[in-house]
C-alpha cells in the first residue's frame, strides 16, 4: 500500500476519534515520526480547515513525539563506543536464545540451577520503544550468571555469536558497561 494512502486511513481513523469523542478544536496531535504519519496529518489539516477549526491555521498541528526523538539522540550517541558494542554483545546473546523454543527452556532451567529467585525473563530490545533497550539490560544483567552457565554448557551458543558482526558472547568487559 501506498505510504500516503495509508497515511490517509490513519488520519480517517483518527478523524472518526475526534468526532466520535466531541473534540472540535485542536491545537496539535503528537504522533511518533513515521512517513505514514506525515500522511496522516495532511489528510487531518485539509479536514481542520474544512471544519473551521484549525487553530494559528494548522502551524502547529503536527507536533513530533519528544520521547521518540530522545530516543534516536540516545541510539546515535551510543553508536561507535564502548557502550554500543556491550549492548551489541547482550542483544546477540538474547536474540540467540530467543531464536530457538528449545535454547530458551534450556536457557530457564539453566536460571533454576542457578538458583536465581527472579521474575525476569529475557526480552529483546525494539529501536522504536524508548525503553526498550533498558529493559533487556536489566533482564539480562539480572541473569549474568545463567548467561555465563549456559555459555560452558552450550558450545554453539559462542560459535553461532561469534559469527555475527556487532554480536558475540557478552564478556566480563561488556557486564561492566
Amino acid at each position: 500500500m501506498d505510504i500516503y494512502l495509508e497515511g490517509e486511513e490513519i488520519g480517517k481513523s483518527i478523524e472518526r476519534c475526534l468526532l466520535d469523542w466531541g473534540i472540535g478544536k485542536k491545537i496539535s496531535i503528537t504522533v511518533h515520526n513515521a512517513s505514514s504519519n506525515d500522511g496522516a496529518i495532511a489528510y487531518l489539516k485539509k479536514r481542520f480547515d474544512n471544519w473551521g477549526s484549525n487553530i494559528m491555521s494548522g502551524k502547529y498541528v503536527h507536533l513530533r513525539c519528544i520521547a521518540n526523538i530522545i530516543n534516536l539522540v540516545v541510539q546515535d550517541g551510543l553508536k561507535g563506543n564502548d557502550e554500543h558494542l556491550a549492548i551489541s554483545g547482550v542483544r546477540g546473546g538474547v536474540r540467540y536464545l530467543q531464536s530457538s523454543p528449545v535454547r530458551y527452556k534450556r536457557f530457564q532451567e539453566y536460571v533454576q540451577l542457578e538458583k536465581l529467585e527472579t521474575n525476569n525473563l529475557l526480552t529483546l530490545d525494539v529501536p522504536t520503544r524508548w525503553n526498550s533497550t533498558y529493559l533487556m539490560l536489566d533482564s539480562a544483567i539480572t541473569l549474568k550468571r545463567t548467561f555465563d552457565a549456559y555459555d560452558k554448557a552450550d558450545l554453539d551458543f559462542r560459535m553461532d555469536l561469534s559469527k555475527k558482526p556487532y554480536d558475540g558472547v557478552p564478556n566480563d568487559h561488556d557486564w561492566d558497561r
